[in-house]
């Protein structure tokens, strides 16, 4: 779903070529490389891409919650201010009370010897200057918020007593306790039934409508994307290779590798009924060869795909604002309308 705008307000948050790295055999290697995204008040943009290929590190790096072997350079920055910098004080000002993470497994997120109501707590004590009893009746405002019924027993279970939903549920209360204006959601929806999935959807739209969040979504789901993301940006192998108004890319795309991932959903399914999957595997961070990345499952590709690495940018002929590509042979699928 894409909302109308009238005019563009300013980015919250601006990711200027973060990367991520590890230690190697012959020394470091990039497993998140050069991302730059903008992220503006109450817009829900979908970070997209197949398992493996950056999603959850670029959210984690956001955060400043990656292990201590990964390092990361570049600047993450949160109404001026550089999140990569900022001393163990600030993160702990901004974690919680103005940016919250909603992990993908509430089941390993959520700590199993304490109750759902006193995990509330512990973000309300730390970052907010209420009284045992308004944290309590805020801790049942939230469940009542996020639809756990019966809330105020509730709060006393641990979260073994919840389902996956009501789990889920559960996190996003914890991670909404102290109002942030920013929400990073790790594939909140994986492994949860189509009915509890449409309702975290449609609970996360209210909240964006409600108090103006801004969220960035990791998903894998292109369905999911087209019911809440306003834009999307296609991730592969560590980098964006596509980005744009979500109704556009998912209705003209410009790179290969998003017109894969259309055509393997199991409504584009072939004649025979066979999913339409992308031939091989994406490639090891370690043992990156030059050129595009996707090179070596693209059918378009040519000679200087192998050899030039493709940067992210407007496409000459292309009439969408906004829309930019990480592809050599972009004109050529405008060319062709861009279908998937």
């Amino acid at each position: 779903m894409e909302r109308e705008r009238h005019e563009t307000p300013p980015a919250v948050l601006s990711l200027r070529d973060l990367t991520v790295s590890l230690p190697g055999g012959a020394g470091r290697f990039d497993i998140v490389r050069g991302v730059s995204l903008d992220l503006r008040r109450g817009e829900i943009l979908g970070l997209v891409g197949e398992s493996g290929s950056g999603k959850s590190l670029t959210l984690k790096a956001i955060m400043r919650l990656l292990p201590g072997a990964m390092q990361t350079r570049g600047s993450v920055i949160w109404k001026g201010q550089d999140v990569l910098a900022a001393d163990a004080g600030t993160l702990r000002r901004l974690r919680g009370a103005e940016m919250s993470m909603i992990f993908q497994e509430p089941m390993t997120a959520l700590n199993p010897v304490l109750s759902i109501g006193r995990q509330i707590d512990e973000s309300l004590k730390a970052h907010t200057a209420l009284d045992r009893r308004a944290r309590h009746r805020r801790a049942v405002e939230l469940l009542d918020l996020v639809g756990i019924p019966s809330a105020e027993r509730r709060l006393r279970d641990y979260p073994f007593r919840f389902s996956g939903g009501m789990r889920q549920r559960a996190m996003i209360a914890i991670a909404l306790a102290c109002d942030p204006q920013l929400v990073l959601a790790d594939e909140p929806t994986t492994a949860l039934d189509v009915t509890i999935q449409d309702q975290i959807l449609q609970l996360l739209l209210r909240l964006r409508d409600e108090l103006g969040l801004s969220v960035i979504f990791v998903t894998h789901d292109l369905g999911v994307v087209s019911e809440i993301c306003d834009r999307t940006a296609i991730m592969y192998a560590g980098e964006i290779v596509e980005t744009g108004a979500t109704r556009t890319v998912l209705s003209a795309p410009l790179h290969p590798y998003t017109q894969g991932l259309l055509r393997s959903m199991p409504g584009a399914a072939s004649a025979d009924g066979r999913l339409n999957a992308i031939p091989g595997q994406p490639p090891q961070p370690a043992a990156r060869a030059p050129g595009c990345a996707f090179a070596p499952r693209c059918a378009m590709a040519g000679p200087a795909c192998s050899v030039t690495d493709p940067v992210l940018g407007p496409v000459l002929g292309s009439v969408r604002a906004g829309h930019a590509s990480a592809c050599l042979r972009a004109t050529d699928l405008i060319a062709e309308g861009g279908q998937p």
